[in-house]
């Protein structure tokens, strides 16, 4: 039993037939049209930047493309590298410990301590106070701040559109 949709001979319905025709002209479109030229400069430019990447040195490409010794040596000079900025920072930190036997040295460290003394206080005070204060009033003072916020930006677009966007006639 056929629908008037339905096409007796293939089973396509009327929908499937112009998709298929569509398709069939596109193509036959897009084959008659001549091919897209490049610009004519854009081969030189091209072939220019590829002349001068292939003229830089090896160690300024990619690594896959050093030379196979250097890959090599990299790993392992990297590691000593590495140790050699441990070492060095290590040598670094008993000079600056042989450094705080200084009486100038002794006095900077004994501001830093009253520095790090009163960090910690504050950090203790501020500890207290947030634990006194009820959860639900941070999450109202971030929502509140968060309204303002968009308020605050809110009206700046609008001073923005009112006083710079509109043109001088139109203003009040």
């Amino acid at each position: 039993m056929s629908t008037p949709e339905t096409d007796t001979d293939n089973g396509q319905t009327a929908k499937q037939r112009t998709a298929a025709q569509l398709e069939s002209r596109a193509h036959a479109a897009l084959r008659t049209a001549p091919a897209l030229q490049a610009p004519s400069m854009l081969e030189t430019r091209v072939y220019r930047e590829l002349m001068r990447r292939a003229a830089r040195p090896w160690w300024l490409r990619g690594f896959g493309s050093w030379p196979l010794g250097i890959q090599l040596l990299f790993l392992p000079l990297s590691a000593g590298f590495i140790k050699l900025a441990f070492l060095t920072a290590a040598g670094v930190s008993s000079a600056a410990g042989a450094a705080s036997l200084s009486p100038l040295a002794n006095t900077a460290q004994g501001h830093w301590q009253s520095l790090i003394s009163a960090a910690r206080t504050l950090q203790t005070v501020a500890t207290l106070a947030t634990r006194a204060i009820p959860q639900y009033w941070i999450y109202g003072a971030a929502g509140v701040t968060l309204m303002l916020y968009a308020a605050l930006f809110g009206l700046g677009a609008i001073a923005f559109r009112s006083l710079i966007a509109t043109p001088q006639d139109l203003r009040y």
